[in-house]
């Protein structure tokens, strides 16, 4: 008899707490209908938008750049031109 290997691993994760570790990307939570930090990001330059008397719609991103000068950027671009401070500064 075959086992269906999604039950066998499930079996084994119930069998055996604290041997496995589940690792999740933020798009597990997308599925869910759960916001990435992205769109958090953009609904808050929405906000920003109607606070100022605009109404953006679907072009946050491109109404950030036009108010201030430049886009929003992502965690990972913002920790590309990080450099490390140093106590005192």
């Amino acid at each position: 008899m075959i086992i269906d290997p999604a039950l066998s691993l499930a079996l084994s994760v119930h069998a055996h707490k604290g041997v496995y570790a589940l690792l999740l990307a933020s798009g597990v939570s997308r599925s869910a209908g759960i916001p990435t930090g992205w769109d958090i990001v953009k609904d808050l330059i929405r906000r920003v938008a109607v606070l100022e008397g605009d109404d953006p719609g679907e072009e946050a991103e491109a109404w950030d750049k036009s108010k201030f000068g430049h886009r929003a950027k992502t965690k990972s671009e913002r920790q590309k031109g990080a450099r490390p401070v140093r106590r005192g500064e």
